[in-house]
């Protein structure tokens, strides 16, 4: 069994997968409708970049991924 301190630190950890995953899934739409506009004509430039994760965002997932794992 996992220590407390272990168990935030996985958490911690499992958070900034699933944002990191999450991100890089944004890029790739990302990249596609840049690629969509020029084929286009359209100003590639105001398709909206994605905002990488923070560590607020991170350690939100891990409460809410904390408060999952401590219901019975």
């Amino acid at each position: 069994m996992s220590s407390p301190y272990e168990m935030r630190s996985q958490l911690l950890h499992q958070a900034q997968n699933i944002l990191q995953v999450r991100y890089e899934s944004r890029m790739q739409q990302y990249h596609v409708l840049v690629q969509q506009a020029i084929k286009n004509g359209d100003d590639a430039s105001k398709v909206k970049l994605p905002e990488t994760p923070n560590q607020e965002e991170i350690l939100k997932v891990a409460s809410d991924l904390y408060e999952f794992v401590k219901k019975k």
